[in-house]
């Protein structure tokens, strides 16, 4: 196809009208852009010394909690883009204080009246701005706003779900977890671990409802019951533990080995040897390493039966639980037929090693 002088003129003109217009649009940002930057270093500036006198304010008796603030401060917070910056700030320097410190910046924050910017976020379209909300409210101590929170706990977002999640165990502690008697979406394992986590920050209490979350019909709710149960020894609830491990569910029996490593008795070994051969490689490793710190001589027999694998990894596990089992389990081991053939050999080699450390 051959163009014409005329339709390539017009193409080189149009293109670089374009690119002009583009780099006009272009500089005309990077200005804003500047502007903005530099607009937000000064309101930086302002936001900080507030909240310092905030941090190290203290009421007078019967005066009650007031941050003076002057005009220019006044004038600044009729603009949404300063009260969010506000609120930024307020939320990084709250997450690294607490008690009187803290108390006083969730009240500048009340007192400016900054929870209805909040609040507009919490009903907003994007999933983003709506799990920032939650955050701010947790953080900034909006204990009144808790049972709006608890209505989000089982949304259809995993993000807002999440953070409503979270936030309820920061205003309730353990309490906070009764979201877990009604949650119908799976709760997945990194949500799990931050639950743990924000558990952990909390002193531990005689909290109730485990035993009804391991009866749950969602089972990452049984899969975090179980994780509750080893982490604060619910010997309680052995008898329910040891029944989730003939759940259909196999993360939930995987779970269960995991924490019966935790949590056990005398007949703890017996249950999970009647169940080994029936259940896949990655919960055969695990009864194994459960039976590792149980180290019951009870089970010499059956570890001995499981050097007989042809699996490598089965193997080691095995001789690993039998040298916890005492100098019966360890002449096992060192008395098998085939010590001194590869890969046993190997193997004992390197529990020995272990052993040692």
């Amino acid at each position: 196809m051959i163009i014409s002088p005329g339709n390539l003129l017009f193409a080189t003109i149009s293109f670089s009208v374009f690119m002009l217009v583009l780099l006009i649009f272009m500089s005309f940002s990077l200005v804003i852009k500047n502007r903005r930057d530099k607009e937000k270093i000064r309101w930086l500036v302002k936001t900080n010394a507030l909240i310092t006198r905030t941090i190290f304010f203290e009421e007078e008796e019967n005066a009650g909690f007031f941050i003076p603030v002057n005009k220019r401060m006044t004038g600044l917070l009729k603009n949404p883009l300063f009260r969010q910056t506000l609120i930024n700030e307020l939320v990084v320097t709250s997450k690294n204080l607490a008690g009187v410190a803290g108390a006083n910046l969730a009240h500048l924050y009340n007192q400016l009246g900054l929870e209805k910017d909040t609040l507009k976020k919490l009903n907003h379209f994007s999933w983003h701005k709506r799990a920032k909300a939650i955050q701010e409210l947790a953080t900034l101590q909006q204990l009144e706003y808790s049972p709006v929170l608890y209505n989000l706990t089982n949304h259809k977002n995993e993000y807002i779900r999440m953070e409503a999640q979270t936030s309820f165990v920061k205003f309730h502690g353990f309490d906070g977890l009764s979201f877990l008697n009604e949650i119908t979406y799976p709760i997945s394992e990194w949500h799990q671990i931050n639950l743990l986590t924000e558990l952990s920050n909390i002193p531990a209490s005689n909290f109730k409802g485990i035993e009804n979350w391991l009866k749950s019909s969602n089972d990452s709710v049984i899969i975090f019951a179980l994780k509750l149960s080893a982490s604060y020894h619910q010997f309680q609830l052995y008898d329910r533990i040891v029944e989730c491990l003939k759940h259909t569910n196999p993360k939930v029996r995987f779970q269960a080995i995991k924490c019966l490593k935790d949590i056990y008795e005398d007949n703890t070994a017996w249950h999970l040897m009647s169940m080994y051969t029936s259940e896949p490689k990655s919960h055969q490793l695990q009864i194994l390493a459960a039976l590792k710190e149980i180290a019951s001589g009870d089970s010499i027999s059956f570890l001995e039966k499981q050097l007989e694998s042809e699996d490598h990894q089965i193997k080691i596990a095995a001789a690993r639980a039998l040298y916890r089992c005492g100098d019966e389990g360890v002449n096992v081991v060192e008395k098998h037929p085939k010590a001194s053939h590869y890969p046993l050999h190997d193997i004992i080699q390197q529990v020995k090693m272990e052993s040692k450390k």
